[in-house]
Parts: structure tokens; C-alpha cells; sequence
């Protein structure tokens, strides 16, 4: 582990299909699903062969690097804020990348908090 977050060697790595379809919620389901794939095929090694493991697994995924800007907590909570005027357009993809019934998008106005209750437009 280290100090920064994506920032230390990469010991395995698992990719999954991402669809037009996906929402923050089912994409949590699908990292959930491999990051307990990989916990149990990492500590199963590592039980098996100690740390040589890691040291055999960081050599082979030397060249994957961690990509996209780091981001504060800060930063990603600012995400989920809806700026009253933004287009109907942005105000979907807004929607369909941020929001989670734990942590739904808000529009903050005149000090007030307005948070979305449900992802589904009214007909």
C-alpha cells in the first residue's frame, strides 16, 4: 500500500465490458464482483507461494500504468453538482454517471440542497 491512492505497483488487473446500458450502480456491482475475484486469487496465491507472488506479479504488470487524473473526494462530490441552467443533454449524463440512491446528484440553490429521489424521468 501507499501513501496516495493509485499510486503504488500493480499486482493484478481484471477488466470488465462497460455498455450504454451501465449506471454508476450496475458498474459498482461489476467492480465489487472482480475486486472480490481478485482478493480471492491474490491471497490464495499468496498463500500458496508467499511473497514471491508479489514480487513475480509486479514484474509482470510493470508496464500497466495507473491512468486518469487522481481526484480528492472534494472534486468527485463537486460532480454530482447540477448547475440550474446546465441543458437537458448534460443534465442526463450527469444523471446516468453520479447517480447512486446513497449519493444522488443536487442542484444547490440560494442555500438550499435539492436532491434527486429517482433516476427515472416522469412521463
Amino acid at each position: 500500500m501507499t501513501k496516495k491512492i493509485d499510486s503504488g505497483d500493480i499486482i493484478n488487473v481484471e477488466f470488465f465490458s462497460v455498455t450504454k446500458k451501465d449506471d454508476v450502480s450496475s458498474l459498482l456491482k461489476k467492480t465489487h464482483k472482480k475486486l472480490f475475484d481478485l482478493f480471492v486469487n491474490v491471497t490464495s496465491k499468496l498463500t500458496n507461494y508467499g511473497t514471491s507472488y508479489i514480487n513475480t506479479q509486479i514484474k509482470k504488470n510493470k508496464n500497466i500504468l495507473w491512468s486518469g487524473k487522481k481526484r480528492s473526494i472534494k472534486e468527485i462530490d463537486k460532480l454530482s453538482e447540477i448547475n440550474p441552467n446546465i441543458s437537458s443533454i448534460e443534465l442526463d449524463k450527469i444523471i446516468r454517471t453520479t447517480y447512486t440512491k446513497k449519493f444522488p446528484p443536487k442542484i444547490l440553490l440560494h442555500g438550499y440542497e435539492f436532491i434527486l429521489k429517482s433516476n427515472k424521468k416522469l412521463k
